[in-house]
């Protein structure tokens, strides 16, 4: 463990010279002061030993017992549940309540009328191997927002429904103006796909789980191996997320009961198509009846015949989906363990309780690992080893259908957030395998780094795997698809997203269950306990550093990195003020590395550097501007927003490449302006820390 064996201080004798690039990977690197070493050493070893399999094992139990879907009376039950177990850890929990749209299926009909009659089971089939698949409250399988309609149309194959299918379809003369578009998952959000449909003129679409993505072509499915039955279907939202997440009917503001707001007719994220999701099972009859051209290359999938475009009178469908529109109440749980020091500075942890169905992995899996990090940490607590600063776990509700819970958390408490937030750290869907992933924000490289150094095990592929030469991890900003979106997007909060992965092919369906994770995702319950290790010690770590190890040289890299990736071959760009931003931006964390070193290394009484870290913290709001994207204005973060073409994945600097996309020389190299002087701005912040940090550093300790 790194921290154990730390290294000595700085020897009086010898005076070396000024490094000119990143410093080793050190305790007082890591913002941690010499007499902190060893009680937090120690603080490690012990949380490292106190994480037990069993109670995770039992937690996951629990929470996938049954159905789940939020707004329902079992969500209620796992907020109550999760509440009371954040009480017996010993933290302040509370529940909080809000009203929003959740739309709940009353008629599902899709239907092959012609060539001959088949109407779709939309069912899952139990299986006797696993009780939790004979389930009858689960709700039937849709796809949430879905408008209500009832159509009669052609059945054309659209492949995964991106841009460019359509446009192919386009170039091959195949009609869908009025037809029912049929897509595989894959490639991009299913909200994606629906809006693409629309916009190519489909009048409803289908969406179908094919066997060649997730299931018999990739291994053995459910229950002999881990990948997805014939009869599983993939639910979820098709709220338009890259829009703006959150309840559709207020946006910008916490949906409380008396909210203001908006008729549902001028809910902007809501789709204009009625869709609706499939088994394999229920699209292969469908799929085969298909004539005319065969598909082109990349098209074809893994059910047994030719895939045909169709697109002729010959295949005929009805899609029916009506929904019962409500305002129902869900329920976030937010429990705080105090700080003894900076009990109002937090560092955030959250992940999503409601399901689709039983949601062992999604989101079970990350609540288990949640509520065994705050039992850890609250012992460790009462054992006298309270970390300096607040660590708050959130329970969102909702997240399924759009990162609802999420949203008005942050909408409701922005300026406390805002003044406070230190970083948020997502565990969602955290464990289906035993590969350990973190993606996030660069800044928090220097973090995750000592986190890893102190909890893993096989350090020469941890080395290879996750960490540079330079001892940082490869952190690459998450765009979208979890509770991490507002935090990043609103607040320009750094985040870390971790999790645990493994072949997991029952996503989003009735047999995510806890019997699929003994056999498949987890049998021991080893991985969810080795990342219940990482996020304790990673928390309290971020909890009780003496300096906040923010890394802005790993920051300005990593936007030089993608800048660079940024290019038009029709537009003369003038990237200068950009490229002098960065550089700027990574002198600064240079300095900051260095003044952080020279203050931790002078071993400063903590309580005097709460304002300089609040500071350092808080430089991050220089980034936010309202009205960056001005058809988004969700997204205010200069440095990343949620791409619109796939709806999860990571638009970097959002202002820039939108106009690229539309040509607008002058708006793209306006917004390259804007973007180089925010992040000279940025530098300028970072440098006067880290001027402030040595001159502290310099003065005697009082």
């Amino acid at each position: 463990m790194l921290l154990v064996a730390a290294c000595a201080g700085p020897d009086p004798e010898t005076e070396p010279a000024p490094p000119t690039g990143p410093l080793p990977l050190t305790p007082d690197r890591l913002g941690i002061s010499p007499t902190l070493v060893p009680a937090l050493g120690t603080a490690e070893q012990a949380l490292v030993h106190m994480v037990e399999t069993s109670r995770l094992a039992d937690s996951l139990k629990v929470l996938a017992a049954r159905p789940h879907h939020a707004g329902s009376a079992a969500d209620l039950a796992t907020a109550q549940y999760v509440h009371e177990q954040f009480i017996l850890a010993g933290l302040e929990s509370r529940i909080d309540e809000y009203e929003v749209l959740i739309p709940r299926p009353i008629d599902i009909t899709v239907e092959l009328l012609t060539p001959y009659a088949y109407r779709c089971s939309l069912t899952e089939e139990p299986l006797d191997q696993d009780f939790d698949t004979h389930t009858n409250t689960a709700l039937v399988p849709h796809l949430a927002y879905s408008p209500d309609g009832d159509v009669l149309g052609r059945l054309v194959y659209v492949n995964q429904a991106r841009k460019e299918d359509f446009r192919q379809l386009d170039d091959l003369g195949v009609p869908v103006k009025g037809a029912i578009g049929i897509a595989r998952y894959g490639g991009l959000f299913r909200g994606s796909k629906v809006k693409n449909a629309a916009a190519a003129g489909c009048a409803a679409l289908l969406i179908y789980s094919d066997p060649k993505d997730d299931g018999f072509v990739r291994g053995d499915v459910y229950p002999e191996g881990p990948w997805r039955p014939e009869s599983a279907v993939q639910r979820g939202s098709i709220l338009d997320i890259a829009h703006a997440p959150g309840d559709p009917l207020t946006p910008g503001v916490p949906a409380f009961r008396g909210a203001a707001r908006i008729d549902i007719k001028d809910a902007r994220t809501i789709p204009t198509i009625p869709a609706t999701a499939l088994s394999a099972k229920d699209a292969r009859p469908l799929l085969e009846s298909l004539r005319g051209p065969n598909v082109p290359n990349g098209w074809q999938g893994a059910l047994p015949f030719p895939y045909h475009i169709g697109g002729t009178e010959r295949v005929n469908l009805r899609v029916k989906v009506q929904f019962d529109w409500r305002v129902r109440k869900v329920w976030n749980v937010v429990a705080t363990l105090r700080g003894f020091l900076f009990p109002n500075d937090e560092v955030i942890v959250g992940n999503h309780r409601d399901a689709w169905v039983h949601g062992a992995v999604d989101p079970g899996s990350g609540t288990a690992v949640m509520l065994e990090t705050a039992r850890v940490l609250g012992q460790l607590a009462r054992d006298g080893r309270r970390a300096s600063r607040s660590i708050t776990f959130c329970s969102f509700d909702a997240e399924e259908y759009g990162m609802l819970g999420s949203v008005e958390y942050v909408e409701h408490h922005r300026e406390r957030l805002m003044k406070n937030a230190i970083a948020y750290v997502n565990v969602d869907a955290a464990v289906s395998g035993p590969n350990l992933s973190v993606r996030g924000s660069p800044e928090l490289s220097l973090l995750v780094a000592g986190a890893l150094d102190a909890i893993m095990d096989d350090r020469v592929d941890r080395l290879v795997t996750l960490l540079d030469s330079e001892g940082r991890p490869n952190l690459d900003l998450p765009g979208g698809g979890s509770d991490f979106v507002p935090f990043l997007h609103q607040l320009a909060l750094p985040v870390l997203d971790l999790s645990s992965n493994g072949p997991y092919g029952v996503y989003h369906s009735g047999y995510d269950t806890y019997g699929w994770m003994k056999r498949h995702g987890d049998p021991g319950f080893v991985s969810h306990a080795r990342l219940t290790r990482v996020l304790a010690v990673l928390l309290n770590r971020a909890a009780s550093a003496t300096v906040l190890p923010f890394d802005y040289t790993a920051l300005a890299d990593w936007i030089a990195r993608k800048s660079a990736t940024i290019t038009s071959p029709i537009l003369k760009l003038d990237t200068s003020p950009l490229d002098k931003g960065i550089e700027k931006l990574r002198m600064a964390g240079l300095a900051l590395d260095r003044g952080r070193v020279a203050l931790t290394a002078s071993d400063p009484d903590p309580s005097r550097l709460g304002a300089l870290n609040r500071a350092l913290s808080s430089s991050r709001s220089v980034l936010l501007t309202d009205g960056l994207l001005k058809r988004r204005p969700f997204y205010k973060n200069v440095l990343i927003a949620t791409d619109e073409r796939d709806g999860y994945g990571a638009l970097v600097l959002p202002e820039v490449q939108e106009a690229i996309a539309a040509h607008d020389v002058t708006a793209a190299n306006k917004a390259i302006a804007r973007a180089g002087a925010i992040i000279s701005d940025l530098a300028d912040r970072v440098a006067n820390i880290a001027a402030t940090f040595e001159k502290q550093a310099a003065e005697p300790t009082r």
